[in-house]
Protein backbone atom coordinates (compact mmCIF):
# COMPACT_ATOMS: atom_id res chain seq x y z
CA UNK A 1 0.00 0.00 0.00
CA UNK A 2 2.71 2.44 0.83
CA UNK A 3 4.91 1.70 -2.52
CA UNK A 4 1.60 2.23 -4.12
CA UNK A 5 0.98 5.49 -2.15
CA UNK A 6 4.19 6.83 -2.81
CA UNK A 7 4.36 5.84 -6.52
CA UNK A 8 1.16 7.37 -7.67
CA UNK A 9 2.20 10.74 -5.74
CA UNK A 10 5.74 11.14 -7.60
CA UNK A 11 3.08 10.59 -11.05
CA UNK A 12 1.11 13.41 -9.55
CA UNK A 13 4.06 15.56 -8.84
CA UNK A 14 5.35 14.72 -12.39
CA UNK A 15 1.67 15.78 -13.78
CA UNK A 16 1.36 18.91 -11.88
CA UNK A 17 5.14 19.30 -13.04
CA UNK A 18 3.89 19.85 -16.25
CA UNK A 19 6.23 16.39 -17.44
CA UNK A 20 3.77 14.68 -19.57
CA UNK A 21 5.73 11.47 -20.76
CA UNK A 22 7.40 10.73 -17.05
CA UNK A 23 3.87 11.66 -15.50
CA UNK A 24 2.16 8.86 -18.36
CA UNK A 25 5.06 6.26 -17.55
CA UNK A 26 4.66 6.74 -13.97
CA UNK A 27 0.67 6.06 -13.90
CA UNK A 28 1.19 3.03 -16.20
CA UNK A 29 3.68 1.52 -13.29
CA UNK A 30 1.10 2.63 -10.75
CA UNK A 31 -1.67 0.29 -12.93
CA UNK A 32 0.78 -2.36 -12.84
CA UNK A 33 1.08 -2.29 -9.29
CA UNK A 34 -2.37 -1.21 -8.03
CA UNK A 35 -3.74 -4.69 -6.61
CA UNK A 36 -7.79 -3.55 -6.06
CA UNK A 37 -10.16 -1.88 -7.88
CA UNK A 38 -10.14 1.12 -5.44
CA UNK A 39 -6.30 1.65 -6.84
CA UNK A 40 -7.00 0.81 -10.35
CA UNK A 41 -9.60 3.58 -10.25
CA UNK A 42 -7.63 5.94 -8.87
CA UNK A 43 -4.40 5.55 -11.50
CA UNK A 44 -7.62 5.39 -14.37
CA UNK A 45 -8.82 8.57 -12.85
CA UNK A 46 -5.15 10.38 -12.59
CA UNK A 47 -4.91 9.16 -16.38
CA UNK A 48 -7.86 11.04 -17.31
CA UNK A 49 -6.76 14.28 -15.88
CA UNK A 50 -3.53 14.18 -17.34
CA UNK A 51 -5.03 13.34 -21.10
CA UNK A 52 -7.75 16.03 -20.28
CA UNK A 53 -5.14 18.61 -19.51
CA UNK A 54 -3.21 17.74 -22.10
CA UNK A 55 -6.05 17.83 -24.86
CA UNK A 56 -5.46 14.06 -25.39
CA UNK A 57 -9.23 13.04 -26.50
CA UNK A 58 -8.15 9.96 -27.98
CA UNK A 59 -6.55 8.67 -25.28
CA UNK A 60 -9.02 9.64 -23.01
CA UNK A 61 -11.68 7.27 -24.97
CA UNK A 62 -9.21 4.81 -24.46
CA UNK A 63 -8.66 5.09 -20.73
CA UNK A 64 -12.79 5.57 -20.65
CA UNK A 65 -12.79 1.64 -22.11
CA UNK A 66 -10.46 0.82 -19.37
CA UNK A 67 -12.76 1.89 -17.14
CA UNK A 68 -15.86 0.48 -17.68
CA UNK A 69 -13.76 -2.97 -18.81
CA UNK A 70 -12.57 -2.17 -15.17
CA UNK A 71 -15.86 -2.02 -13.61
CA UNK A 72 -16.85 -4.70 -15.65
CA UNK A 73 -19.97 -2.78 -16.83
CA UNK A 74 -20.24 -4.15 -20.42
CA UNK A 75 -18.66 -5.58 -23.28
CA UNK A 76 -17.82 -4.11 -26.24
CA UNK A 77 -17.71 -5.82 -29.35
CA UNK A 78 -14.71 -6.58 -31.27
CA UNK A 79 -15.92 -5.27 -34.79
CA UNK A 80 -18.85 -2.92 -35.32
CA UNK A 81 -21.38 -4.39 -37.40
CA UNK A 82 -24.03 -1.94 -38.59
CA UNK A 83 -26.44 -4.31 -36.28
CA UNK A 84 -24.72 -2.62 -33.49
CA UNK A 85 -24.69 0.90 -35.30
CA UNK A 86 -28.57 0.15 -35.87
CA UNK A 87 -28.96 -0.81 -32.55
CA UNK A 88 -27.58 2.00 -30.53
CA UNK A 89 -29.54 4.24 -32.83
CA UNK A 90 -32.31 3.22 -31.20
CA UNK A 91 -31.53 3.32 -27.81
CA UNK A 92 -30.51 7.14 -28.88
CA UNK A 93 -34.22 7.34 -30.44
CA UNK A 94 -35.87 6.11 -27.20
CA UNK A 95 -33.78 8.33 -25.04
CA UNK A 96 -35.98 11.45 -26.68
CA UNK A 97 -39.18 10.19 -26.48
CA UNK A 98 -39.28 9.47 -29.95
CA UNK A 99 -38.93 12.68 -31.26
CA UNK A 100 -36.87 11.25 -34.05
CA UNK A 101 -39.21 9.20 -35.81
CA UNK A 102 -36.64 7.15 -37.97
CA UNK A 103 -32.95 6.68 -37.61
CA UNK A 104 -31.93 8.75 -40.73
CA UNK A 105 -32.93 11.92 -38.24
CA UNK A 106 -30.32 10.61 -35.53
CA UNK A 107 -27.90 10.77 -38.31
CA UNK A 108 -28.44 13.93 -39.77
CA UNK A 109 -28.18 15.79 -36.51
CA UNK A 110 -25.51 18.29 -36.50
CA UNK A 111 -21.73 17.16 -35.64
CA UNK A 112 -20.21 18.91 -32.74
CA UNK A 113 -16.40 19.82 -33.28
CA UNK A 114 -13.47 20.97 -31.09
CA UNK A 115 -12.42 24.11 -34.09
CA UNK A 116 -12.39 26.76 -31.04
CA UNK A 117 -10.61 24.44 -29.14
CA UNK A 118 -7.37 25.63 -30.74
CA UNK A 119 -8.59 29.41 -29.62
CA UNK A 120 -8.75 28.54 -26.08
CA UNK A 121 -4.82 27.25 -26.34
CA UNK A 122 -3.21 30.29 -26.60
Amino acid sequence: ELAFRLTESLARMEFVGGNREESQAVIQEVLRRAKTVDQKMESLLLDVELRVTFHDYIGLVTTGIKVVQELDMHQFPRNITLFHVLRKLRVIRNLFDCKFSKDEDVLNLPLINNDNDDNNNM
